[in-house]
């Protein structure tokens, strides 16, 4: 009897799982979510677009001030470029992912969500090393000027750039392979495995649809 019942339900119950599976599917890409906006939301945009205006305008300006006059072609300033270039993708990146997130209420990909964090941790140590060293910068200058005048150059400069790019992506690398920085927020921002994993057959025992 319920060999029969399968055999005359089967197609109707093939259909209804493409059905729920395409569904599924469709609901895990967070692009394809429509926005319901609230006044929360509605603050939360109106705050990150000012937020990220802001500070794009402010490290532009910083780049255009270095490039255009040549009095500020010196050590200090290439640490400082960079780490206005730093401020800017990084207002360029996370804000946008975040407030997305927050808008959509939907969840990303676990690809793309590590690429996100790598990409975060890389932001955040660089803008550790940088300020670390203009703080050592300063502290050269000031107690050593003569020696800091006989020995720093742009090219040393350029040098310790490129280590601190080099050491950020390292240890970002490394954060998220050994997963050493796991916080409760990504749980609630990432999926904690693919799309597909998450489609779960309709039980057998589900009344098949009506003609």
């Amino acid at each position: 009897m319920l060999n029969g019942t399968e055999h005359q339900y089967g197609p109707f119950l093939s259909e209804s799982m493409m059905y729920n599976g395409q569904q599924s599917l469709k609901s895990d890409n967070p692009y394809s979510h429509k926005i319901y906006w609230n006044l929360n939301k509605i603050i939360i945009m109106i705050i990150t677009m000012i937020t990220l205006t802001l500070g794009v305008a402010g490290n532009i300006m910083i780049l255009l001030t270095v490039v255009i006059r040549r009095v500020m072609h010196n050590p200090i300033s290439y640490y400082m470029v960079n780490l206005a270039v730093v401020h800017t993708v990084l207002a360029l990146v996370v804000c946008p992912f975040l407030t997305f997130q927050i808008l959509r209420d939907v969840h990303y990909r676990r690809e793309e969500c590590t690429a996100f964090y790598v990409l975060l941790y890389w932001l955040a140590l660089l803008l550790v090393l940088f300020l670390l060293t203009i703080g050592v910068d300063r502290l050269w200058k000031e107690r050593w000027n003569w020696h800091y005048l006989t020995h720093h150059s742009g090219g040393l400069a350029l040098g310790v750039v490129l280590l601190c790019w080099l050491t950020a992506g390292a240890l970002a690398t490394g954060l998220e392979l050994t997963g050493s920085a796991r916080h409760p927020l990504r749980e609630k921002l990432c999926y904690p495995s693919g799309p597909a994993a998450r489609v779960a057959p309709p039980s057998r025992s589900a009344a098949p649809p009506h003609r």
